[in-house]
């Protein structure tokens, strides 16, 4: 019997459907493990493992190379071209090792750490673990096999963050139970991929097939590279001028404001840059469909963002404890940057799926500087604070640029932008004023920052819902616009029956 292709409009749904479910779990996952570690945990303990990662993943992203990107962009992924990619990775991974390794106690010199030594020594194993991953994960992404990336993603934070974390933080631990729950995580989601899609380093390989990859594989590792220096810079900045204990500080309120950015980040790396990919010579269709996931972003971005600048206090209280209460005035800053952070992923996916690497890695140049620029000047007149002042503004410059550059490889005018935006402030205004007017009244119901909490947020969110109904019914255009008239064609296609 001829086997018939999965149709891929099918098979991006389902790549939709298991991915918001691993999505869905693994930022429940996340605050679990947030809301636990905090209480045993101390600031100095997230520090610590602040500094390594910042060093880890510098070498990370140089070490790997770009090549699972790549194999995800280009038209037709030969076997030679995977043999290529993934014994370059492997061989790329290896020598990331033992440089982070041997620079270990220079690094822990330049931080004035001297237990970062050893820390960086043991997660330098993960830059091998990476590379060994790389290129599996990138032919699952490609088919679309969303399902196996997302066991792999659950069942690994489930064991390292949920049960060997705590348990070692219990035992008294400190630092190193982070350590090893990051390492245990790297390796069981290594042996879950691998049993999906194999190493794949047998095969023929091809000089001409490996520099063709290389050029498009080093656009990707250079924006990726500079992409780094634009999420860690501001880690960097905190650390080397406020500290330790203020970078555990921060980067657990930083935690917060990229929640959202991570239940969509994953969706659009994981199903919409293979399959844009797959449509990077039909503008139109992109388009049209770069517009409308803008809007749904914004639509719930914008209000999210709305909701942790008005219960900032109560959700430090809850999710960390009262001896975090002083990064509450650092979440309420950083809330305002929640859309930019999370909205800047259609952009970026866009860009990267149409192969335009080059202007990618440009923007990220750009994100970079202003990143480091803005932590440093903060971190200079006004602490940890003026950090997140500094990080918001540059996150709000980097989404401006890189939606104006998706619109010109798009084709797209500015009222089309400005117009996906409306559903968002709408709905934002109608969270808002529900806020307003239950936060007050709780508060004087209840001194439970948990009770407070979650009443407020329900306000939230039937305002948010009401907000959308009404948008429903009377938006002229959009993905509302678009399932009223399917709804209507329905009707009347069953009136005719």
């Amino acid at each position: 019997m001829t086997h018939i292709p999965e149709p891929d409009g099918k098979r991006i749904l389902r790549g939709f459907q298991w991915t918001y479910i691993s999505v869905a779990l693994q930022g429940l996952l996340k605050l679990v493990a947030l809301m636990v570690l905090a209480r045993i945990l101390t600031p100095r303990d997230f520090g610590l493992l602040g500094f390594a990662l910042i060093c880890t993943n510098f070498v990370e992203r140089i070490g790997q190379g770009g090549f699972g990107p790549a194999i995800v962009q280009v038209k037709e992924a030969t076997k030679s071209i995977v043999t290529t990619a993934a014994r370059t990775s492997v061989a790329f991974g290896i020598l990331s090792m033992l440089a982070l390794a041997l620079s270990s106690g220079a690094l822990a010199s330049f931080f004035g750490e001297r237990e970062l030594a050893l820390v960086v020594i043991t997660l330098s194993v993960g830059c091998l673990i990476e590379s060994l991953i790389a290129i599996p994960e990138a032919l699952l992404q490609r088919n679309l096999r969303c399902k196996e990336i997302m066991m792999a993603d659950n069942i690994a934070y489930l064991i390292s963050m949920i049960v060997i974390c705590p348990s070692m933080a219990f035992l008294g631990w400190g630092v190193w139970s982070l350590v090893i729950a990051q390492l245990s995580l790297k390796i069981i989601r290594l042996v879950i991929i691998q049993r999906a899609a194999p190493p794949c380093l047998s095969g023929v390989w091809s000089t001409v097939e490996a520099l063709k990859l290389t050029k498009l594989a080093f656009g990707f590792s250079l924006g990726r590279l500079l992409n780094f220096f634009s999420l860690q810079g501001d880690n960097f900045v905190v650390g080397r001028l406020l500290g330790t204990e203020a970078l555990g500080m921060y980067n657990r309120a930083y935690q917060l404001m990229t929640l959202p950015a991570m239940y969509f980040g994953q969706v659009f790396e994981r199903v919409m840059f293979p399959a844009m990919a797959r449509k990077q010579s039909n503008k139109k269709e992109l388009g049209d469909e770069f517009l409308i996931a803008l809007e749904v972003i914004t639509a719930i971005a914008l209000p999210a963002g709305v909701v942790m600048f008005a219960l900032a206090n109560e959700i430090v209280l809850v999710g960390f404890g009262s001896r975090w209460l002083s990064v509450v005035p650092v979440v309420s800053v950083l809330s305002f940057g929640v859309f930019f952070r999370t909205a800047y992923k259609c952009s970026d996916t866009v860009v990267r799926s149409l192969g335009a690497v080059y202007d990618y890695a440009g923007r990220q140049a750009l994100y970079a500087t202003l990143v480091i620029g803005g932590a440093y000047f903060g971190a200079k007149y006004a602490e940890i604070g003026g950090v997140a002042f500094g990080v918001v503004a540059a996150v709000a410059l980097n989404y401006i640029s890189m939606t104006r550059l998706s619109s010109r490889l798009l084709e797209l005018k500015l009222g089309k932008i400005i117009l996906a935006h409306a559903l968002g402030v709408w709905s934002s205004l109608w969270v808002a004023a529900g806020l307003a007017f239950a936060i007050g009244p709780l508060k004087e119901f209840s001194s439970s920052p948990l009770i407070v909490l979650i009443a407020a947020s329900f306000a939230a969110v039937l305002s948010w819902m009401f907000s959308l109904s009404l948008a429903a019914m009377f938006l002229p255009y959009g993905a509302l616009a678009r399932i009223r008239k399917a709804r209507q064609s329905i009707a009347l296609a069953r009136t005719r029956a």
